[in-house]
């Protein structure tokens, strides 16, 4: 039987046996003491050890009274930091510590200019609509008043005062029994006919109107019946244009535009040409009214006085005569109407001359 202490083991390697001796745990132990005799610990300076420890009660006690508080980081930089007044970094847009025009965010600055851009827009507007709404209201205010005083508003003179007709011409005489004569024949016929002996040779006017169309169309009525007619374009002017003062002057141009609107109604009703427009009559009745009350309040040289008397109480009965016609509607009182209307011609005529 082998004993313990011979027993070998054996390793082969690349086909060399190699053999291993059990080593005695003795020697193990020696060798090992032998070791640690030898090495040399190294232990780290106590001093930097206790540098290294922190005293949580000395650095909360600190805090409590202020005292300043050194990292490794502020020792470097010998920047200490009092307690409560650590600095955090800030981040962001933001955060830089002198903010210039480009830090903001471009959304921002179109927001800001688009509402700067608006107000103004909407500032600009309703200064438009106050100021349009001002002028439109003093505008309705002077039409208002220039409605109820046509002439109050109107500086009259030569042009305001000459009047521009179309005539039609029944007959020319050279003596005045020959033109009244043949005037008393067309009025025994139911017609209208007047006797300018102002002209040379005498003119037998049968008939007045403000346009050339009326004017033909009285024209064709008359030659139906046989009467000689001949229409033309008349034109009475001032002769004299110092002749009147202006407040004058306002009043009798007031006085010729009620005569010009009841001429244009009047040959429309004889030629049957419209329908009658009751809106444009009442404005006619209503500014006779007015021109009345005006002219009382304005006074005339003897010279002129007859003639303003003339033109005035014909140009009445002109607006009666058409107001009978409204009314009965018959036919002579149209006729009649005018008659009267071609005496106011006249009369205008030489009140001017």
């Amino acid at each position: 039987m082998m004993k313990k202490d011979d027993r070998q083991i054996s390793i082969r390697i690349n086909g060399k046996e190699t053999k291993l001796e059990e080593q005695d745990p003795a020697r193990e132990t020696a060798a090992a003491e032998d070791n640690e005799d030898e090495f040399q610990w190294v232990l780290p300076d106590q001093g930097n050890i206790s540098k290294k420890v922190i005293d949580f009660q000395k650095h909360f006690e600190d805090r409590q009274h202020g005292q300043p508080i050194m990292n490794e980081e502020e020792e470097r930089q010998g920047e200490p930091i009092f307690a409560g007044q650590r600095k955090r970094k800030r981040s962001g847009p933001f955060s830089q510590k002198k903010m210039s025009f480009t830090t903001f965010p471009k959304k921002v600055i179109y927001a800001i200019l688009a509402a700067i851009i608006i107000g103004l827009i909407f500032g600009l507007l309703m200064l438009m609509l106050f100021t349009q709404k001002n002028i439109f209201s003093e505008s309705m205010q002077k039409s208002e008043q220039s409605e109820s005083l046509p002439t109050a508003a109107m500086k009259a003179g030569p042009l305001q005062l000459d009047l521009i007709v179309y005539v039609v011409q029944g007959g020319a005489y050279s003596t005045q029994d020959k033109g009244i004569e043949a005037m008393n024949n067309v009025k025994e016929n139911g017609y209208a006919a007047v006797l300018d002996t102002n002209e040379d040779p005498m003119s037998m006017l049968i008939g007045v109107t403000l346009s050339n169309e009326a004017a033909g169309l009285l024209s064709d009525m008359y030659k139906q019946n046989g009467q000689d007619t001949y229409k033309y374009k008349k034109e009475v002017k001032l002769s004299n244009q110092e002749q009147f003062i202006e407040e004058q002057e306002v009043v009798l141009a007031s006085g010729k535009q009620v005569y010009e609107k009841l001429l244009n109604i009047t040959a429309y009703q004889l030629t049957e040409a419209n329908p009658l427009n009751k809106e444009e009559w009442q404005e006619v009745k209503n500014q006779f009214q007015e021109w009345e009350q005006q002219l009382k309040g304005v006074s005339f040289e003897d010279s002129h006085a007859k003639q303003v008397e003339q033109f005035k109480t014909t140009l009445k009965e002109a607006v009666v005569s058409f107001h009978v016609y409204t009314t009965s509607n018959k036919k002579e009182e149209l006729w009649k109407t005018e008659q009267l209307l071609l005496d106011t011609f006249i009369a205008y005529k030489n009140l001017l001359q």
